[in-house]
Order: structure tokens, then sequence, then C-alpha cells
């Protein structure tokens, strides 16, 4: 599910757009109390939120989403927030063929937006007129730094890439 699925209540006043041929939505949103009933997602998603902290259901488990950080939830995961009080935020749900051949999994995270690469580029790079390359490149730093703070964990990393794999990067390098 993405977040253009989710009820139009949650998503009142925002800005939904696909990128990267409707792989990636990017969900933009100025400050309002929004309400996200019980949902589970098979993306992976990355939000930035502007404001004050609020609590959060994901997994069964009660959070507290810190102010203006970064919650990062793994495809699977349930989730569920009775009301965010008056924030903005800045969301990227990204399809799973962005994400490692050994999936991606975890619970949901919270980091400070300075750890990670910066997620208002990576969006301006999306909207804009870069080459297609360019933009999955952006799409997998993101998920490359998430698995590196260990906020996003895969059966893959740590191992050895297929022969198949090296054969495909090395055809892409000249492009």
């Amino acid at each position: 599910m993405l977040m253009s699925d989710v009820p139009s209540l949650a998503l009142d006043r925002c800005r939904v757009e696909r990128a990267l041929s409707a792989t990636v939505e990017i969900v933009e949103a100025g400050p309002a109390d929004r309400h996200f009933p019980d949902r589970v997602h098979e993306t992976l998603g990355v939000c930035l939120k502007i404001g004050a902290d609020h609590d959060v259901r994901a997994d069964g488990r009660e959070l507290r989403y810190p102010a203006n950080s970064v919650c990062v939830r793994p495809p699977g995961c349930v989730w569920a927030t009775p009301s965010t009080g008056q924030v903005g935020f800045l969301s990227l749900d990204i399809e799973a063929s962005h994400l490692p051949d050994g999936g991606a999994s975890g619970s949901m995270r919270f980091a400070n937006p300075r750890q990670l690469p910066d997620l208002r580029r990576v969006v301006r790079l999306l909207r804009g007129s870069a080459a297609p390359l360019e933009k999955q490149s952006a799409v997998a730093e993101l998920v490359g730094a998430l698995l590196e703070a260990e906020l996003l964990s895969s059966a893959d990393v740590g191992r050895t890439p297929s022969p198949h794999a090296v054969t495909r990067a090395r055809e892409l390098l000249p492009a």
C-alpha cells in the first residue's frame, strides 16, 4: 500500500506524486493534525517530520515519534497514529524493486535527519530532470544509509554479490 492509498482524511492538503516510473511515491504536507488509521504497507517508508513529537503504534508497540526526526518504516510494518498534532512531513514510499534482493525488515525506528542523506535533496532530484540512473543512485544511497545506520536490515547485507549482480553492475556503469 502506498501513502496515496491511505484514506483521504490523512492526506488532506498533501501533495502526492510518483517518481522513478511510479516506484517511489513522494508525499509532502504542511502543518496539520492528521489521523492515520491502522494500516500495513508493502513499501519502505522514510518520513521526515517537521514539528513536535507524538504517539504512534507500530507492530503492537506504543512508540513516541520524536520531534523533527526521520521515521523509517520497513515493509510489512503495521502502524497507526490517532493524532500527529500540528506537524508537516516529507515522506518517501519506496517499492521493493529498490531494496536488496533479500528484502528489508526490522521495526519502526527513528533517526536524527543529520545521520542520513538529506531527504529534501533526494526529493528535489527525483522531481527534477536528472537522468534515471542518477535518481536510482540517490534512492540506493538512501537505502544503503538506512542499512548502515541499522535502521533497516536485510538478509543480503554482508553477502558477496552474485556473479550476475556484478556483471549487471559493470553493464550499468557506462550508462
